[in-house]
């Protein structure tokens, strides 16, 4: 399992994981694209499990919403205070997509 920072739910169907750079991952996608996410809501002490199929996208609509996305979140990082402030948010290349 591996922890995921910037996700977002699309739709009804859809959940975008921004900058799927792992090569491990790649390769596993290229080879099968079923998929699970594991979330937990930390205050409430629930896990849920999304299965779907995933694909990576590298251009186009969707990859023009991830970077307004992440701009939005670099913004915010500025603008909270310096202890609250959360991991460094690098540049993404590309958004995993997940859709049920």
């Amino acid at each position: 399992m591996v922890p995921v920072g910037l996700v977002e739910v699309l739709d009804d169907s859809t959940i975008a994981i921004v900058d799927v750079r792992m090569d491990k991952t790649r390769k596993n996608l290229a080879e099968n694209d079923n998929v699970a996410l594991a979330v937990t809501d930390v205050n409430r002490l629930v896990g849920y499990q999304f299965k779907g199929k995933a694909y990576v996208v590298s251009e186009g609509e969707i990859m023009e919403w991830a970077k307004e996305f992440v701009k939005r979140k670099q913004e915010r990082r500025r603008e909270a205070p310096r202890g609250n402030r959360e991991g460094k948010i690098a540049r993404r290349k590309d958004v995993g997509v997940i859709t049920s």
